[in-house]
């Protein structure tokens, strides 16, 4: 509706306002059209009266249009201006991490996501970005105590809960995995990767009827799902399944 009323102005008006140009940035951004949006925030970037918090917009909005185009590299400067500006934004800190892991910088993501947490202490997505960051960083303990944590707040996300379990299983935790992801499962009975973290986790408790059957529904949910199928594998050929165990590894090699 923004979008609308704005180039509805554009029409009648030789030119809009820079307060009115910002809006429509953000609208085109918000809306998935970086192209356009870029176009109307360089104009706002480029005046020099702009107060501090709407250049924070403008630089946000920005970042998420560059994003958009595939540029992270040339968004990376103005989240991380946009993060200086206004580093209670949820969604700065969230842009800015993005960028920074799709311009293959790893730890600035990681760096992203913690100081975003620190900023944002109450924010469920920083945490759990920043637990995921934790575990592509090999940072196991304590990306299952972020992620635990996390999921202790926000008990109705799924996904969130099985991430969560999957760290826990990482380092050993299964009783506590189990119980996350049987939560996971409950909310989301027909997700492969919830079902696949709640047999890894019964699996390491050593309850392998229950492991198999876990493992079984995630492939039944997605037949393509390697970690399940290859786990799967690795179950029945423990149990001395040998043919059982060949079929899942044939279709892990299909798959991929």
């Amino acid at each position: 509706m923004i979008e609308i009323v704005l180039m509805s102005a554009l029409a009648a008006a030789p030119t809009l306002t820079t307060a009115e140009m910002l809006k429509l940035g953000e609208a085109l951004a918000s809306k998935g059209d970086g192209k356009k949006a870029q176009a109307q925030l360089e104009k706002v970037l480029a005046d020099t009266t702009l107060t501090p918090a709407d250049r924070a917009r403008a630089e946000q909005a920005m970042g998420l249009a560059l994003l958009q185009q595939k540029k992270p590299a040339d968004a990376v400067p103005h989240l991380e201006q946009a993060t200086t500006l206004n580093p209670t934004s949820e969604k700065g800190w969230l842009y800015l991490g993005l960028a920074k892991d799709q311009n293959n910088d790893a730890a600035g993501s990681l760096d992203a996501y913690k100081k975003g947490v620190a900023a944002v202490p109450k924010s469920i997505g920083l945490q759990h970005e920043l637990g995921m960051a934790l575990l592509a960083a090999g940072k196991n303990d304590e990306a299952a105590d972020v992620l635990s944590k996390a999921a202790a707040r926000a008990e109705q996300d799924g996904e969130l809960m099985a991430d969560a379990a999957y760290a826990l299983t990482l380092v050993g935790k299964f009783k506590d995995a189990r119980e996350h992801a049987a939560r996971a499962v409950e909310m989301s009975p027909d997700s492969p990767d919830a079902l696949f973290v709640l047999g890894t986790a019964e699996a390491g408790m050593g309850n392998l009827k229950a492991a198999r059957q876990a493992f079984v529904d995630a492939i039944d949910a997605d037949e393509t799902h390697v970690p399940a199928l290859f786990q799967l594998g690795l179950l029945l050929q423990q149990t001395k399944d040998h043919a059982g165990a060949i079929a899942r590894f044939n279709r892990v090699l299909q798959v991929e």
